[in-house]
């Protein structure tokens, strides 16, 4: 995944709960890792 994917899902995320936010970078970023 390349950073402006991930900017523009973190904008998309923003506007959900910044919780289930959180959880969903960190599980792509394992996964990337």
């Amino acid at each position: 995944m390349d950073i402006f994917q991930l900017n523009e899902l973190t904008d998309d995320m923003m506007n959900l709960c910044d919780d289930e936010f959180y959880n969903f970078l960190e599980n792509t970023l394992n996964k990337d890792l």
